[in-house]
């Protein structure tokens, strides 16, 4: 019998993961520093209600209507936060694509579908603000909340 309990705990496999974390803060805080410093950067937008229910935007120098992506951190849905990931937004904003990361609540304060209706909220969010298709990607439990955006039936949450 699979003990998935074992099997999710990514943690107890990578002993150095606070390291890996580390790292992962700087990048994202030099990167948000970055883009904040050249203006191509909103960040802290409420689309909840909670204070973890916010979009980070990162544009790409072009001008002009450009794609649009959304980035959902990872975490085992309990750790972690949209800041730690500013960064996944360089390799898409180099070609051209705007990229929002977005954050939400975490277990065990609030349920696994709780966040992915707060992810749905974060879609629409972007939706209405520039009314355009977006493609959704993620890590980790981030990866499962894209696959749910996928298995959305929009038109019942916003049938305009």
């Amino acid at each position: 019998m699979i003990d998935y309990e074992v099997e999710y705990n990514n943690r107890a496999r990578v002993p150095e993961h606070a390291e890996i974390f580390a790292r992962w803060r700087a990048a994202a805080a030099a990167y948000r520093a970055h883009m904040k410093a050249e203006e191509n950067a909103e960040l802290g937008l409420a689309y909840g209600t909670s204070p973890r229910q916010t979009v980070d935007l990162f544009f790409p120098e072009a001008t002009g209507h450009t794609p649009l992506a959304l980035f959902i951190h990872g975490g085992y849905w309990r750790s972690l936060e949209a800041s730690t990931f500013s960064h996944m937004a360089a390799g898409l904003n180099a070609k051209g694509v705007a990229v929002a990361v977005a954050g939400y609540d975490l277990c065990p304060q609030v349920t696994i579908g709780q966040i992915v209706n707060q992810i749905r909220n974060a879609c629409l969010f972007l939706w209405r603000r520039f009314g355009q298709r977006l493609m959704v990607y993620g890590h980790s439990a981030g990866g499962h909340l894209s696959g749910c955006m996928l298995a959305t039936d929009w038109r019942k949450f916003d049938p305009k």
